[in-house]
C-alpha cells in the first residue's frame, strides 16, 4: 500500500487476497511501533477513529453500491456497512451507508514483534449471490489508517489504489480499483 496520494508511506502495510470456493480471503499486514490501546472493542464500534484496516468491495463495480469492512488489532473491534441497498428515496438512510447492516464475516488478528497481521474471511453469500465466475471483475480497495511516529501525533492514510483527487480517498468509493477473478 502507498500513501493516499501515491507517496511513499511512513509505515509499511501490505495485503493479499484469495478467492476460495465459498469465500474471499484477505490477509493484511502492517508494521506498528507498539500495540495500541483500542477504545471500542465491540461490533460496530468506533474503528475508523483508531488504527484500522478498511476494505471496500463492490460486486457490481459501481460507486453507488458497495460494502465496507473495518477492523482493529482486537478482533472484536470491527465494523461493517453497505451502501446502495436501500432503494426507497423516502428512507432517511437512502444514499448513505447503512451501518446497521451486519454481514457474516470474520477477522483474526495477531500482534507480534511490531507486526500486526489479520486474516479476513468474507463468505460470498455476504456480498454476492454466488462465487464470481472466471473473468468477473469487482470494485475493490483496501486502506489503512495508521498512527505516525508518536501516538496521537498524526495519522497516516494508506491505500492500495490511490486517489489523486480527494485526500479522503480511504473512504471514497470512487477510488476503487478492480480485482479480476480467474
Amino acid at each position: 500500500m502507498n500513501g493516499i496520494m501515491s507517496e511513499k508511506p511512513m509505515v509499511e502495510s501490505r495485503f493479499k487476497i484469495l478467492a476460495g470456493r465459498d469465500a474471499l480471503y484477505g490477509a493484511a499486514e502492517g508494521k506498528m511501533g507498539k500495540l495500541p490501546r483500542i477504545a471500542g472493542t465491540e461490533r460496530d464500534g468506533p474503528c475508523g477513529g483508531e488504527e484500522c484496516f478498511v476494505m471496500m468491495i463492490s460486486p457490481e463495480d459501481t460507486p453507488f453500491s458497495y460494502y465496507r469492512f473495518m477492523w482493529n488489532v482486537d478482533p472484536e473491534s470491527r465494523s461493517d456497512g453497505r451502501q446502495g441497498h436501500i432503494t426507497d428515496p423516502l428512507d432517511p438512510k437512502y444514499g448513505k451507508i447503512d451501518s446497521a447492516w451486519n454481514g457474516d464475516w470474520t477477522v483474526k488478528s495477531e500482534f507480534k514483534d511490531g507486526l500486526w497481521r489479520s486474516l479476513v474471511t468474507m463468505p460470498y453469500s455476504t456480498i454476492s449471490k454466488s462465487m464470481p465466475k472466471a473473468g468477473t471483475s469487482w470494485g475493490f480497495n483496501i486502506g489503512r489508517i495508521a498512527d505516525g511516529a508518536a501516538r496521537n501525533s498524526f495519522r497516516v492514510f494508506l491505500l492500495w489504489n490511490p486517489n489523486f483527487e480527494d485526500p479522503r480517498g480511504i473512504v471514497d468509493p470512487s477510488s476503487r480499483g478492480l480485482i479480476r477473478f480467474r
